[in-house]
């Protein structure tokens, strides 16, 4: 097992290895003892999209046991790092791009540039600066997912107050000065309720924006996100969705079978869209991290045979897991 501070020193000397800038872009005050967050959310070069595999590998003996692309981020799982006492496995994301259906929001290279030493471990961490990161935290809040955690308000309104007018310049090239200087505006008075109310006319904002400038650019980037989007279907994964009765003590007994090595996460995108279901918490399983070709196509079974073989699988991965610590 690997500590979270020896992991987050290997990944650091991965990168300097490689000339790479990289960050901790949130959640980052009590790393690297402890991390306070679900995950731990980097942000990078897009040349690190070629070598992410290497540099997950070089965190000392973190096994990558679930791995997920997408357009904007590569999602890691990493079996054999404990981010919290007694708390085994973590998730890392590498995020080289800040997007909202494709459409670029913020010069990614520009906050790489703005980095700061973090406080707790200047040699080989680093964080945004405090105004980037409140201005990162509201656009993939706000304006990427529709709302924000109440923990980050008064850090986001008060890194808005103090720099006003560099946040609407920072924010103005997706959404334009007049509704950059309406969100920076609502957000320095802690306006939350209006914030919200502004959501979808800020997106038509930005995508009237970016199609008005550079209208090929935009159907190009649109198109690439929703196909890697609508490629992370079943075969990728075994999910688990709560969606028959008595479903939740099931799903809690897969939990408990993997012995922590289930990833709680959002439904897949894709997947539930096909389905037509809601965004529910779902367990996603790599079966290349046991190293067999489940899948989830079983015909002529019923949802609770797919759920009972899930659970056999889960306590035969647990044990190959234990089995290599």
């Amino acid at each position: 097992m690997l500590d979270l501070t020896t992991f987050l020193r290997q990944l650091a000397d991965a990168f300097a290895r490689q000339s790479l800038p990289w960050l901790v872009m949130r959640n980052h005050a009590l790393l690297p003892d402890a991390n306070i967050g679900a995950d731990v959310d980097l942000l990078v070069p897009r040349a690190v999209r070629k070598l992410s595999h290497e540099l997950s590998d070089q965190g000392g003996d973190a096994a990558v046991c679930m791995q997920c692309e997408r357009s904007y981020v590569q999602h890691f799982w990493l079996a054999n790092v404990c981010q919290r006492q007694g708390e085994r496995g973590l998730q890392v994301d590498f995020i080289d791009d800040i997007v909202f259906r494709g459409i670029p929001l913020l010069d990614t290279d520009a906050i790489l540039a703005r980095r700061q030493p973090h406080p707790r471990a200047p040699e080989f961490l680093s964080i945004p600066e405090p105004l980037d990161e409140a201005i990162l935290i509201f656009v993939q809040s706000y304006l990427v997912t529709g709302s924000m955690k109440e923990r980050y308000r008064d850090q986001v309104a008060s890194a808005f107050a103090a720099q006003q007018e560099q946040a609407i310049s920072r924010l103005a090239p997706a959404m334009g000065k007049r509704a950059a200087t309406a969100a920076c505006g609502l957000v320095s008075s802690a306006c939350w309720s209006g914030v919200e109310s502004m959501i979808w006319k800020w997106r038509g904002a930005i995508v009237a924006r970016a199609m008005r400038h550079k209208p090929l650019e935009t159907v190009a980037g649109t198109a690439a996100y929703f196909r890697a989007e609508t490629r992370i279907a079943r075969d990728d994964f075994l999910t688990f969705n709560p969606v028959v009765a008595g479903a939740q003590d099931r799903r809690d007994q897969l939990a408990q079978s993997l012995g922590g090595l289930a990833k709680t996460v959002r439904a897949v995108p894709g997947d539930w869209k096909r389905a037509g279901r809601r965004r529910l918490p779902e367990l996603l399983i790599s079966p290349a991290s046991i190293g067999s070709s489940i899948s989830c196509e079983m015909p002529g079974a019923g949802e609770q045979d797919i759920i009972d073989a899930m659970c056999e699988n889960a306590r035969k991965a647990a044990a190959i897991y234990r089995s290599r610590d």
